[in-house]
């Protein structure tokens, strides 16, 4: 069989999540003596992830961070960054380089240091792998600087071995004095590289491979250091205005990367220690690899988790906040091959290996934002062509989300299910609202048809809402193949997690 390849556009779909937090008492570092005079820490990260992943239980784990602090008399930490005045001499700052430690339980330092009397001072906080750590190619993972006028910056560098890549974390914490939170200050991080994983699929179906005669199977990944004009493993992060996720405002940097210097990959960043490849045969084949599923258009994931935990690839972000701006930033290289002839004694079979260079499109890979990517394969008569289809994902891992809101239908007819809907959607509307996922579990079966449209209330964008039925293994997806699934304008069915019934709230976007 003579298979000939063409390369399609790429589909992009953005749905933007914020990151959701989470805290506990024994997160807390206490004042000595109860005394509000003391500088204490409250720590917060992410929402529970797994893996590489840095959660408030992995940062525990590496038991430090470092603080740095910026006294700014009656101004706000805005207001002084917008200033560019950033002369600290003669100001007593409690923190310079001040190492953080998790142990019995809190987080603390020694020895305690007083708040400044009657003064506004924000607190840059950050991890970046353990002190003085050097990356695989010799050079040290984080050097901070406190240069005049302008706040800390930080040259970061990261490992070409994507088993070790490290998920940087940045937090500013601004505007504090002595009876703010009662003497503790809450430092929230914030993931400061681009998460990227990847998939693959068939975008339809070939059948039962034994009977069709066909089986494809990912082979490699990896990101070009030759043909990308982006592929950095150093660049510089500045610390800015607030966090982008303080307070549920959105926009304000809580820093920027810049390129000046900037280290290009000096090798292409290859994932071969992180797929899932394993063992397969098909036929008189043998093959190393990752099976797809010929009867389905589900993704398969690339990634291995070790430990029960997913592997993830951590990227310095080609332009910040832009992502990718321009044609071959960054190149993937696909590789994969197809095997025909499911016979282990068919003479005529073959197993043909093809290569594949796809440019990740613009609009991706932008800073704190995690994406997966699904290389689709359409094989169609004798033609196969890739469409890498891109999702941007939540930072937050497919975990348990604890802090999730949560209603209940007490029955699986449409009045009730759009009751609870309504019910996550008007706390959603709410002005304090701090959550953006939210869980509807319906007491019994997926009904046969479910109209969330007619007299169903709307979320904000970012919204997520899963929906779990007590019976059976309902899944919308279904619903909606059948044309019975109606949903509010904006809100969509996640079609690349099938089995998860995750409704989003944000029309995908298209970009040829």
């Amino acid at each position: 069989m003579i298979v000939k390849k063409t390369f399609s556009t790429l589909l992009m779909a953005l749905p933007l999540m914020a990151a959701m937090t989470s805290c506990s008492d024994n997160d807390v570092a206490g004042n000595a003596g109860n005394s509000k005079s003391y500088i204490g820490f409250d720590v917060q990260t992410s929402r529970k992830t797994r893996g590489t992943v840095m959660d408030l239980t992995a940062l525990q784990g590496k038991q430090q961070f470092t603080v740095y602090s910026y006294i700014t008399d009656d101004k706000t930490w805005d207001q002084y960054v917008d200033a560019g005045a950033f002369n600290q001499t003669g100001k007593e700052n409690p923190f310079s380089g001040q190492l953080i430690k998790y142990t019995d339980g809190k987080w603390g330092y020694a020895p305690l240091k007083l708040w400044p009397q009657a003064k506004n001072i924000t607190f840059l906080s950050y991890w970046a792998g353990d002190t003085d750590e050097q990356t695989d190619l010799g050079v040290k993972v984080v050097t901070p600087s406190t240069p005049d006028n302008a706040p800390l910056t930080l040259k970061l560098n990261q490992y070409a071995d994507a088993s070790k890549q490290l998920d940087f974390l940045a937090a500013v914490s601004p505007n504090y004095t002595e009876t703010e939170n009662e003497g503790k200050v809450k430092i929230h991080f914030n993931h400061i590289t681009t998460r990227l994983s990847f998939g693959a699929k068939l975008t339809k179906p070939i059948g039962d491979p034994t009977t069709t005669e066909l089986q494809a199977f990912v082979t490699g990944v990896k990101l070009l250091s030759a043909k990308s004009k982006k592929l950095y493993t150093g660049a510089t992060y500045t610390f800015g205005k607030q966090s982008k996720f303080e307070n549920g405002v959105d926009g304000k940097k809580g820093g920027k990367w810049s390129y000046d210097g900037a280290t290009a990959a000096a090798a292409s960043i290859d994932t071969e220690n992180i797929l899932d490849k394993t063992a397969q045969n098909f036929g008189k084949f043998n093959q190393n690899g990752i099976k797809l599923d010929m009867t389905t258009t589900n993704a398969v994931d690339l990634f291995k988790s070790v430990g029960g935990k997913k592997q993830y690839l951590f990227l310095i972000p080609p332009a910040d906040q832009d992502g990718i701006t321009g044609t071959d930033d960054v190149v993937a290289q696909v590789t994969y091959c197809i095997a025909s002839g499911s016979d282990a004694n068919n003479a005529n079979a073959q197993m043909n290996t093809y290569t594949a260079d796809v440019a990740l499109p613009k609009g991706a890979l932008k800073a704190g934002v995690a994406y997966r990517i699904n290389f689709s394969l359409n094989i169609d008569g004798n033609i196969i062509k890739i469409d890498p289809e891109v999702k941007v994902e939540d930072w937050v891992e497919d975990t348990e989300y604890t802090e999730a809101a949560q209603a209940i239908a007490d029955g699986n007819t449409n009045d009730k299910i759009l009751a609870a809907w309504n019910q996550l959607a008007t706390q959603n509307a709410a002005p304090d609202s701090k959550y953006d996922f939210y869980f509807l579990t319906v007491k019994g079966t997926m009904p046969t048809e479910l109209n969330l449209k007619t007299g169903g209330q709307n979320f904000k964008n970012g919204a997520i809402i899963q929906i779990k039925f007590t019976d059976g293994d309902g899944k919308l997806i279904d619903l909606k193949n059948a044309n019975k699934l109606q949903l509010p304008d904006g809100c969509y069915l996640d079609e690349t997690e099938t089995d998860r019934n995750l409704i989003r709230k944000k029309e995908p976007v298209l970009v040829p």
